[in-house]
């Protein structure tokens, strides 16, 4: 009877199974398409000196570097770590580097024309997702001095690099800003050569879509202008004590992307300063404006009031988050050719208080045709600038015959300006064509507190 029992319960087991398992059928899952978001990339220049009249600019190939799944997945808690495995990956050549392809027409540009201004370079659909590197080709450079024509100059290595980590969200529009210092750029030697180091920072921004369906918005220039000068109009310094019967367009200025205008407009307000100043001790003072406001399909990107106000923010563009009360001191960091030798690619942290100075010298050896990046890539250049980049030879540690062929340093200076957190990245290579590029590199994490 017992076995008989059982048997009715392990078929009646066995039924029940079967009738589960129909009932929970797996049905094949649809391929699930992958979520994609927008690169632009932009150029820009801080104004330049008086004698640097005009820099001529081509550029014939731009790329980005994306990042492999493996430190996708490994992105999330991991930090400062994920940054320096991806910029140590890069270097051997893992991951994908997308062309972001520039038309005919905008390959070419004037640094001098745009300074202040943000002129569309190329744009590209690609996948979402972590992305540790850009690189531009520079074709040619020109560059006038004084009013004259413009003269070919020469560029070191014909290619500017930047490691700096960033996504491109599905849905959303990327903007990179490769932010050129003229002044700080042009060199000119003894024998009247022309020579162009570029000293450049990277700026990257998320914007939301402003048609909101990928497609793009036709907004004629007039109507651009309607909305730019109703901005204007609206700002709270323009509300506080605006002479609207002074409000005049000056200038307008046609950009190089669909729907892209910049408008200059200058008004007088009765007393000085910006914003709403309700409750401050105002002294009574015509005080002259120009704001230039940027475009793009009928959304204000850019606002900026003689060029030291962001009317977007609503705070100087040079304001910080802490004021430096007195000089700091000095923090050395010094690498010398033996460590070089045992380990080619080096990474380092550093903790300095904010106005603090950094000074990181590094061995060096021109003879073997090898040499660092002149200006350092900073990952936030917000909180740190670079000061000085200097040659020093071996003679100069106090021997008075060097062995000829001898390694020297190269010494770069950085002033901290905010509390954060910015990497800095050098790399030693021969910058010719063909030569070998990134020997050795030497990666530093600097915390400011």
């Amino acid at each position: 009877m017992k076995k008989i029992l059982s048997l009715l319960i392990g078929v009646v087991l066995i039924i029940a199974l079967g009738l589960t398992g129909a009932g929970c059928e797996l049905k094949p899952t649809p391929p699930v398409e992958a979520a994609t978001g927008t690169v632009e990339v932009r150029v820009t220049d801080a104004p330049p000196g008086d004698n640097v009249t005009g820099i001529l600019v081509t550029a014939s190939k731009l790329e980005i570097h994306k990042a492999v799944a493996e430190q996708e997945r490994e992105q999330e808690g991991e930090g400062e770590q994920v940054q320096e495995q991806e910029q140590q990956q890069a270097q051997v050549g893992e991951g994908e580097w997308i062309s972001i392809n520039i038309t005919d027409d905008n390959k070419s540009f004037d640094l001098l024309k745009i300074k202040g201004l943000e002129d569309f370079l190329a744009a590209s659909e690609v996948a979402a997702g972590k992305y540790t590197q850009v690189r531009l080709t520079i074709e040619k450079i020109e560059v006038a001095l004084g009013g004259g024509e413009p003269e070919p100059a020469t560029v070191p290595s014909g290619e500017l690099k930047f490691v700096r980590p960033f996504d491109v969200v599905a849905g959303e529009t990327t903007v990179i800003v490769v932010d050129f210092d003229a002044d700080k750029s042009v060199v000119v030697t003894g024998s009247g050569k022309i020579m162009v180091k570029p000293v450049v920072k990277l700026i990257v921004r998320q914007e939301k879509p402003g048609a909101g369906n990928g497609e793009i918005k036709e907004v004629s220039q007039e109507e651009s202008q309607q909305i730019a000068e109703d901005f204007v109009r609206n700002s709270p310094t323009f509300q506080f004590d605006g002479m609207a019967e002074t409000l005049k367009l000056v200038e307008t200025q046609t950009m190089r992307c669909p729907y892209c205008w910049t408008f200059v407009f200058e008004f007088e307000s009765q007393h000085a300063g910006y914003g709403d100043r309700t409750g401050q001790m105002l002294a009574q003072v015509i005080t002259p404006h120009r704001a230039v406001i940027t475009l793009v399909e009928g959304e204000v990107t850019r606002a900026i009031m003689d060029e030291k106000w962001d009317m977007i923010e609503q705070k100087e563009l040079s304001e910080e988050e802490e004021e430096e009360t007195e000089e700091g001191k000095q923090v050395a960091i010094e690498v010398d050719c033996d460590d070089f030798m045992e380990l080619k690619h080096i990474s380092q942290e550093v903790k300095i208080a904010l106005g603090d100075s950094l000074m990181v010298t590094l061995c060096s050896n021109p003879s073997t045709g090898f040499q660092w990046t002149d200006s350092a890539n900073i990952t936030d250049p917000t909180v740190l600038e670079q000061t000085d980049h200097e040659m020093v030879s071996p003679g100069a540690k106090g021997k008075k015959s060097p062995t000829p062929g001898a390694a020297g340093t190269e010494v770069w200076t950085f002033k901290t300006l905010k509390t954060g957190q910015a990497t800095i990245y050098l790399e030693y290579s021969r910058p010719w064509e063909g030569g070998e590029k990134g020997e050795w590199t030497f990666t530093l994490t600097v915390t400011v507190k």
